[in-house]
């Protein structure tokens, strides 16, 4: 058995949960990833959404305003927000320096990771599906990023992400088709070049 030096930390999408998250993501995992990766699958909390009339969804955050609205980042500059990336941020400081840790989210699973890793002093990677930069999130132009975004994506529309990105370090950045964190082809292969690439695969 290959020694695990990697831990990739995955973050699932509003509305979604940690296991269903999982079931998704080691049906798209090689069997090479899956040999020398440890995979934590975080769940976010349950809490009343203010655009929804406080219906209770898992969730990152709160949401002041619906998908269709224009002002997309009005709901981000909030304390749950913070409390999620710190949540996330302890997570990452308990593997050991000498491990590699690689961020992995989908849609609003995909801004926290990058706002995790835009605010975290140690060098990840993070892989982002369907998300993009919030506007309250700083800036960091070390970390790498490796995007993914759908042509057919009518709630983080794939112009979001290249704006809210265009100055940071991205190494691979796909287009690719379908809807919103649909699984396709396409986002399968992205996954696949994006952990080979982090992993040495290939």
């Amino acid at each position: 058995m290959p020694t695990i030096q990697t831990t990739i930390v995955c973050l699932h999408g509003f509305q979604s949960n940690g296991p269903e998250f999982k079931s998704k993501m080691e049906a798209v995992f090689s069997p090479s990833v899956k040999a020398l990766t440890k995979r934590i699958y975080l769940q976010a909390p349950s809490i009343p959404i203010s655009c929804y009339e406080n219906a209770t969804y898992h969730s990152w955050h709160d949401y002041y305003t619906n998908y269709g609205d224009k002002n997309v980042n009005l709901e981000e500059e909030i304390g749950d927000l913070r409390h999620s990336r710190q949540r996330i941020l302890d997570v990452i400081r308990n593997v050991p320096l000498n491990k590699k840790v690689i961020l992995l989210g989908e849609s609003q699973g995909a801004c926290m990771a990058i706002d995790v890793a835009m605010n975290c002093k140690r060098p990840i990677y993070t892989v982002a599906s369907y998300g993009q930069r919030y506007a309250c999130t700083r800036m960091n132009r070390e970390q790498p990023f490796f995007l993914y975004a759908s042509r057919g994506d009518t709630v983080i529309p794939s112009n979001l992400l290249d704006a809210s990105m265009a100055n940071a370090n991205v190494i691979d950045r796909q287009l690719g088709r379908g809807a919103h964190s649909e699984l396709t082809t396409d986002f399968v292969h992205f996954i696949d070049r994006a952990l080979g690439y982090i992993l040495k695969l290939k």
